[in-house]
């Protein structure tokens, strides 16, 4: 987190594409390159609220990670609990998939006010290791709508806390990484 850094080696869409951002290096640009034909042009630095950052993108590289996940959640839920219009419900022996024990807070406004953004949020809680791994974000209904629209998902898997990442795991240079 100190500096915020992060690589990704994308493996769908877009397989092989590999992007870089660690804050105050690079001009507080991300580096990214392409495979295939793209490749053609290289590594480039592109403005993390730029239109080509963020194309495909509902939030910029810097609100990656568990603990901007849970910071933007708990700032959300604050906001939306000023109004009043708060149903919070908690089910503490929930499951993701078939396995993972988690506990669900679930938050949810019964109208749609200019000052809720979601009709709906689910919060999982892993049990074993009380870390955040999935957040799901609901629309609110239109007419002849069964349930309402899924708008945002985000679901971390195969956590490894503490790994020992050095600044060489976030250095285009480095010789495990494809970029040009």
């Amino acid at each position: 987190r100190e500096p915020f850094s992060v690589y990704m080696k994308f493996i769908q869409p877009n397989a092989g594409r590999e992007v870089i951002f660690v804050q105050g290096r690079n001009n507080n640009q991300l580096l990214a390159h392409e495979t295939g034909f793209k490749a053609i042009v290289g590594t480039v630095k592109l403005d993390i609220n730029g239109p080509d950052a963020m194309e495909d993108n509902r939030y910029p590289i810097t609100n990656l990670g568990l603990h901007k996940l849970l910071d933007m959640i708990i700032a959300q839920w604050e906001q939306e609990s000023k109004f009043g219009e708060c149903d919070v419900k908690y089910y503490p022996n929930a499951k993701l998939g078939k396995d993972l024990a988690c506990q669900v807070i679930e938050s949810s406004h019964p109208q749609p006010r200019k000052e809720f953004k979601f009709s709906m949020t689910r919060l999982y809680i892993e049990k074993q290791s009380n870390l955040p791994v999935r957040v799901e974000q609901f629309g609110f209904m239109n007419p002849g709508d069964k349930e309402p629209p899924r708008m945002e998902e985000y679901t971390y898997t195969n956590l490894k806390v503490n790994p020992g990442l050095t600044d060489k795991d976030f250095d285009p240079k480095n010789p495990a990484y494809a970029f040009p």
